[in-house]
């Protein structure tokens, strides 16, 4: 009887210890929450990605062969590359007045039509040439800014046979004509050189 009554004592103890022991940890926890909440909130900063943007294309000026035929350009000597821009009807109109070719009639061409109110004409050669079987092409016209003011660079090929060409046994002087829209800018010219195999 005697240790009943010692085991109902000690688990009266142990249940009020837990209550305790529950309490404390209560009052702990709510102690903490509240100084978290008193405690002024810290901002992190944002840390902004930079905004990725696509790599821009360089804007090339949009042009357009212009075929001519013969022209006066061809029946000169060029020692070297050279550019002609044409902004007005006058000049184009006395460019092929100078031709000394002549049609089937006996008479000068007259000079292609142009609307020079918004274009213009721009004629390349990449000199004279002691044989035939040479010609030239404008690849792209790159607009860029120098301490002058603004430019077009020309970049041009010149397409060259090899040794296994059979080529006519004069002097040529190849040439193309592109149009463009009508501009003030000056013009520089970038080219290079292009091998063109014939088969044997």
């Amino acid at each position: 009887m005697i240790l009943l009554t010692q085991n109902l004592s000690a688990l009266a103890l142990g249940k009020h210890l837990f209550k305790l022991v529950s309490v404390g940890a209560v009052i702990i926890a709510s102690g903490c929450y509240s100084q978290a909440l008193s405690r002024p909130s810290r901002s992190v900063p944002s840390q902004s990605r930079p905004s990725l943007q696509a790599p821009t294309m360089n804007k090339f000026v949009k042009f357009e062969s212009l075929d001519v035929g013969h022209s006066p350009l061809e029946e000169g000597f060029q020692s070297e590359p050279k550019a002609i821009v044409f902004r007005n009807q006058r000049e184009w109109a006395k460019f092929w007045a100078s031709s000394s070719f002549l049609d089937m009639n006996l008479q000068k061409r007259p000079a292609p039509a142009v609307n020079f109110d918004k274009q213009m004409v721009i004629a390349l050669t990449s000199g004279s040439r002691p044989t035939g079987g040479f010609s030239v092409r404008v690849d792209r016209i790159e607009p860029v800014q120098n301490g002058q003011g603004n430019q077009w660079v020309i970049h041009y090929s010149e397409i060259i046979p090899d040794n296994n060409c059979l080529l006519t046994q004069q002097p040529t002087t190849p040439a193309v004509f592109v149009l463009t829209e009508k501009s003030n800018v000056t013009v520089e010219l970038k080219g290079e050189k292009i091998i063109s195999t014939c088969s044997q």
